[in-house]
């Protein structure tokens, strides 16, 4: 989209006379052109033929006045030096400046003509920044992971059956204690089946890698001395009339397509969510008839696997322990979250 602004100050026509030009703005007022002599000699307008010029005494560096006695130039006239004000106050730099805009730039906003490629080169007068635009934040992946911590099978309760050799009655349940012994009266049976919990999850890591987002190169072209040369139709093709701002900006009302730019643009890596798991846990009950803490040895051991065991004529089950390893472990590597690392970052908004 290229947006062009046409001048509306002064249109100032230059017309010969008597040899020396002269300049005759649209409203009708006359403003004295090449060299020109001084006022009349109090600094009054002088007055030829019945006219009175309206123009104040000259400054101009000509000699002389015109026929007829019109005065010099205007005090800041510059149609000579390429520089000054006219007179209407417009700052000439020496080149044509447009004084409007279709596109105009709120506070803290320049305009510039914004280019999504590098195809063209920056018009004269211009200065060129070149940007890369960055299409999302890029991506991590998390490789091998190590596994530092093992899938627990000693926390959590082993459930039992138990009576008869089918163990068809609910039973109660009994701590895992971590390992360690459990003491106390805890009944007894003929038969009894107790089945290990599940595994708790362990613990494990790994390290991502990321991968940069894919980016655009592109640039734009800042004026050097008029900001509304933005918007002239004399701006390549492939421009358009933009905002720019640095920082990470919300785009105006008026110019609401926005590009993110910067320098470089790199994703980095938050950590991997890794876990540990077990598919089953091999659990083993050792019974002692011990009421002090497990001592000697078992009276009878089996696995806390759901079969149904005989348990060989114990009275009352007065300690046990519990113990078992994690089956079937594995971990996954899981999630990294990229995050963009933009360097030097800007915005470029564009209607």
């Amino acid at each position: 989209m290229r947006k062009h602004a046409t001048g509306v100050g002064s249109i100032l026509l230059v017309v010969g006379l008597a040899g020396c030009p002269a300049i005759v703005g649209l409203d009708g007022n006359y403003t004295a052109g090449g060299g020109g002599g001084g006022g009349g000699p109090d600094g009054a307008p002088r007055t030829d033929g019945g006219r009175t010029d309206a123009h104040e005494p000259g400054s101009g560096t000509g000699s002389g006045h015109h026929d007829g006695g019109r005065g010099g130039h205007d005090a800041g006239t510059s149609a000579d030096t390429g520089g000054g004000s006219d007179a209407h106050g417009q700052t000439d730099t020496g080149a044509t400046c447009a004084t409007a805009c279709s596109l105009a730039a709120p506070q803290g906003w320049t305009l510039v003509a914004f280019e999504a490629s590098k195809a063209d080169s920056c018009p004269a007068g211009f200065t060129d920044t070149k940007v890369i635009e960055p299409s999302g934040s890029g991506s991590c992946s998390c490789g091998n992971c190590t596994i530092t911590s093992q899938p627990n099978c000693v926390t959590g309760l082993i459930t039992s059956t138990w009576s008869g050799p089918t163990c068809e009655l609910a039973g109660g349940t009994f701590q895992t204690n971590n390992g360690a012994c459990v003491v106390g009266a805890l009944g007894n049976a003929d038969y009894s089946s107790w089945t290990a919990p599940a595994p708790a999850a362990g613990a494990c890591t790994s390290s991502p890698t990321a991968t940069n987002p894919t980016s655009t190169e592109e640039h734009f072209c800042t004026p050097e001395t008029c900001a509304a040369t933005a918007c002239e139709s004399a701006l390549p093709g492939g421009f358009s009339t933009c905002l720019y701002q640095t920082g990470d900006q919300s785009c105006p009302a008026t110019a609401t397509h926005k590009h993110t730019v910067g320098a470089t643009a790199s994703a980095s890596c938050g950590t991997c969510s890794c876990t540990a798991t077990a598919t089953s846990c091999s659990g083993m009950v050792n019974v002692y008839n011990d009421t002090t803490g497990c001592a000697g040895s078992p009276y009878v051991s089996f696995n806390a696997n759901g079969g149904c065991y005989a348990w060989a004529g114990i009275i009352d089950m007065a300690s046990y322990t519990y113990t078992a390893t994690p089956d079937g472990v594995s971990c996954n590597a899981g999630d990294s979250t990229a995050t963009l690392d933009l360097t030097g970052p800007g915005t470029v908004c564009c209607p």
